[in-house]
This record gives structure tokens, sequence and C-alpha cells, in this order.
């Protein structure tokens, strides 16, 4: 499902702070057409609904409050988690309608390569995490809107429920958005002879 809004009233990082106003995961982010050159569009999304970590043989993958341990290739488990999320491809769509985003740390290549143990691990960072978004929204710069997307998940659940949740989502991001943000999102601690 997609709903087309007018951007003219609101920026990527506007929009950015009013989506992801309370939301503890949440992405931003630009393609860049070429070097130094902005993208036509940003991508925005909070609240996704699985995330995948991983560190060393470990792998961890979260839905909602459920969480599930094993251990061996985390290459393999992105594999089989994004055969599951299927989306839909419509013309005229942005190029990016939900999926995984998140990063893979340096350290990865350990399970690639055999390169054996040089590196002090000084950063404590996981190998890998992603973060698997249904409802986002795809900034579009050169027709000056917003496309609010919200998959509806026929394995989960049936057509008219995940239809109807769908539309729910997306008039509660548009809701966010008409809202705005509130500038205590991101303040600043107060400093000593600061005044509110």
């Amino acid at each position: 499902m997609v709903k087309s809004i007018s951007a003219d009233l609101l920026t990527p990082v506007s929009a950015f702070l009013a989506l992801a106003e309370g939301e503890p995961d949440r992405i931003s982010a630009g393609i860049r057409r070429r070097w130094g050159k902005i993208g036509r569009y940003t991508f925005l999304g909070a609240r996704p609904y699985m995330r995948v970590q991983s560190r060393g043989p470990e792998v961890v993958v979260q839905r909602g409050r459920k969480s599930e341990r094993s251990s061996g290739d985390v290459f393999a488990t992105l594999k089989a988690l994004l055969r599951e999320h299927r989306v839909a491809q419509y013309e005229g769509l942005p190029p990016f309608t939900g999926g995984a985003v998140g990063y893979f740390a340096y350290d990865i290549v350990r399970q690639l390569e055999k390169i054996g143990e040089h590196a002090t691990d000084d950063l404590n960072v996981p190998d890998c995490v992603l973060m698997f978004f249904d409802r986002l929204l795809a900034f579009d710069h050169l027709r000056h809107q917003i496309h609010i997307v919200a998959t509806a998940d026929l394995t989960r659940e049936k057509p008219r429920p995940a239809y109807d949740r769908a539309v729910a989502d997306i008039n509660r991001i548009e809701k966010k958005l008409a809202r705005g943000w509130s500038p205590r999102f991101g303040r600043n601690p107060r400093r000593p002879g600061h005044r509110n």
C-alpha cells in the first residue's frame, strides 16, 4: 500500500524527526546518483518488524519481543529471511519499498576468509546489524512528494486484515507527519546558566 502526499512543507530532516520521535530503532538513508550530487530519494523508517544481529558465529533474530539465538552462518540466515520478504513491484514506486537496512562491520570478513586474529576488538560492535522494515517513507526530491509505504504481509494474516492494518499504519504515519516533531526530541541536556 502506498499513499503519496505533498512534501512542500516537509524536509527529510523534519519528516525524520516526526517519524522517529519515541522510536528506539530508525533509519534515514539517501541514494546518491553521482558523487556530491543529491539523489532522487531519501528513505526514512522506524519500528522495524525484525532485527538481525551477529557476532562471530552467534546470530540473534529478534521479531518484536521474541528473540531466537542460533550458531552458524549469518549470510545463510539472511538469505532465508530475505526470501520470506517479497515485496510486490509496481511501476512508479520508489526503488526501495521495504526490506533490510543496516551494516556489515569489517570483521564480518572472518566468516568468509581465514585471516587470523591480529587486531584487538576495541570497538566492541556486532559484526552485522540489519533491521527489516515494512513501513517507511520515500521522500521523492524530484516530485516533492512523500510516499508512505506499508507492506500488507499475507504470510501472517488474511488479505483483508493485512490490508486494514496497512491502511491504519499509513494513516498513523500521516498524522505523525502532520503533527510535526516536538522540540524536546533530540534536545541537548540543559547547560548551566542556560534558560529554556
